[in-house]
């Protein structure tokens, strides 16, 4: 009879929306990471560490990892707050305020589904908004958080089962954000690229960046593509943004002021997009940079044609 009662409770609690099983939430191991000085015009995964630990304590930023000054807004209001120099440069005692300290680790971010309840699924649905969608962060998952899901991760290539577990917390920000198993040739090109974002690199070459990367790798081209739309028009693989390969180059439409041309960066995992623009290398993630239609997705390929092994 006990057993019973104590299964009657259980499944009320169930229904009445309130239970966390192992079923809905499953923890994900904390990983360490050295948290350095950042400040305005800095960039990188520890930026993207302090824009999501922002937007956990109620900011709204874009956790993209570039420093501009909408973080460094929030950087000096959370200075004000917590008693500390508003500089809105993030050292030891900010970092230390975030709950962070010297080498730490990342806060462990569960996997949730459709049913689970809590912080986590509010950060979700918080980082989701950050990027065009519109959902009520009650951190309650229900069906529309999971069509976000599944649509977010269509649009960076994750398997589209509407479960947010590591590659898809990764993908908005969260966790390890390494490109996973990949042949010799596409670490090269991986390798490559990450060294050279925040670097400078002559506007308008976008293509010469994705040229000089394949070749770091040793894959040459026969003939030259001098512009984005040439290397599309002939080595496009797929006009599908969904599963898009590591190392893959990834076409855009141009732009009004220069049609002809358009733009290519390289795909480097978690959805993100190394490319070279406006004078400068940059990792964006690829939901951002087709936001309001800053790029406009056409299709993805191979630099030469040719898949790195």
């Amino acid at each position: 009879m006990k057993k019973i009662l104590n299964s009657i409770i259980v499944s009320a609690i169930f229904l009445g929306g309130y239970q966390l099983t192992t079923e809905l939430v499953k923890p994900i191991h904390a990983q360490a990471v050295a948290m350095p000085t950042v400040q305005m015009g800095a960039r990188g995964d520890a930026v993207k560490t302090l824009q999501n630990a922002l937007n956990l304590r109620g900011y709204k930023l874009l956790a993209d990892g570039s420093f501009g000054q909408l973080t460094k807004n929030a950087v000096i209001n959370f200075q004000s707050k917590n008693g500390l120099y508003q500089d809105g440069i993030v050292a030891t005692k900010t970092w230390a305020a975030l709950g962070y300290s010297g080498t730490t680790t990342t806060p462990a971010m569960p996997i949730v589904q459709i049913g689970a309840r809590g912080d986590a699924v509010k950060t979700l649905q918080n980082t989701l908004n950050a990027r065009g969608y519109k959902l009520l962060a009650d951190g309650s998952f229900g069906q529309l958080t999971k069509n976000a899901v599944i649509n977010f991760q269509a649009k960076n290539g994750l398997y589209q089962d509407g479960i947010v577990a590591a590659k898809t917390w990764a993908a908005l920000g969260y966790g390890s954000t390494s490109t996973g198993q990949v042949g010799a040739q596409t670490q090269k090109i991986i390798d490559y690229v990450n060294s050279k974002v925040g670097t400078s690199y002559g506007s308008g070459y976008c293509q010469a960046f994705v040229r000089d990367s394949y070749e770091k790798a040793g894959i040459f081209a026969t003939t030259n593509a001098g512009s984005a739309k040439i290397a599309a028009d002939r080595w496009t693989k797929s006009t599908s943004q969904s599963n898009i390969p590591i190392g893959a180059c990834v076409y855009f439409e141009g732009t009004k002021a220069n049609s002809y041309l358009g733009h290519v960066g390289i795909y480097v995992g978690n959805g993100n997009i190394v490319h070279a623009t406006g004078g400068k290398v940059l990792k964006q993630q690829l939901s951002y940079m087709t936001q309001n239609n800053k790029f406009i997705f056409r299709s993805w390929g191979y630099q030469a044609g040719v898949q790195p092994n």
